[in-house]
């Protein structure tokens, strides 16, 4: 797979020093990074949508102007991820929670190294999803005119609900948010996942323990949720497997 770099660079030394970093700090030898400069924002845009152009990643510069751009890109290729550059620390609200955005204050920073790894996990995920053609049974999709989420139901550790929201808590630590019911994802739900709490829906192939006293269950992530009182009987009967043990 070949993942292409959009990045919008005015100055040519900056360009330099870029392409330098990427290639000392690929985060992973499976794929091809290749990146392409632009001078300005509407060059990218007009390669966006006069040429067909179609990048993996672009890196913004923070701000009005980056979230403006952030915005139009995404209307044109929902898939693209987003990463910010402020110029010092800062903290961020962005609309676009179905992939990961992240933001650094220098390139020869860890920071920037998780982003573009992120960043090539949601890729792959997302490739995978249309190579394979799936017709969503194996798939979470949540789709409106702001925001679409699809990823492996595999990925996911748990649904939670929250007042009129539901939590994605994925295997990786990384969260997904949105507006929806609880019971409309445990209907259309396939694989592994069962409903164990009024707020909780539950990858019990992810359980790696559960504390009886508590009834805390927690997954081989470090991602912990709760079985109701009057479930926890049924769950335990149904599920021998799990190794149970008293809180510490």
């Amino acid at each position: 797979m070949v993942i292409k770099i959009a990045v919008i660079v005015p100055d040519e030394e900056q360009n330099r020093k870029i392409a330098s970093f990427i290639k000392r700090n690929l985060p992973s030898e499976r794929q091809t990074w290749t990146m392409f400069a632009y001078a300005s924002v509407n060059l990218l845009i007009h390669a966006m949508q006069s040429e067909g152009f179609r990048p993996d990643i672009v890196l913004l510069p923070s701000g009005s102007q980056g979230y403006s751009l952030g915005r139009h890109i995404r209307s044109i290729n929902h898939r693209c991820v987003l990463i910010y550059m402020p110029d010092k620390d800062a903290d961020f609200h962005d609309a676009f929670s179905s992939c990961p955005i992240a933001h650094f204050t220098m390139w020869k920073n860890e920071e920037c190294r998780r982003a573009l790894a992120s960043a090539e996990k949601y890729l792959e995920d997302e490739i995978w999803i249309e190579n394979e053609h799936l017709d969503g049974s194996g798939v979470f999709i949540h789709e409106n005119q702001k925001q679409m989420i699809r990823m492996r139901y595999t990925n996911i550790d748990y649904f939670e609900s929250d007042l009129h929201r539901v939590i994605i808590h994925r295997y990786d630590g990384e969260t997904e948010a949105f507006i929806g019911k609880l019971n409309d994802i445990q209907e259309n739900c396939t694989g592994n996942f069962e409903r164990v709490h009024q707020s909780y829906l539950v990858n019990v192939k992810h359980i790696a323990k559960v504390f009886r006293n508590t009834r805390r269950l927690l997954f081989y992530s470090g991602n912990e949720a709760y079985c109701s009182r009057a479930a926890f009987p049924k769950f335990l009967e149904c599920h021998p497997e799990l190794e149970v043990t008293n809180d510490d």
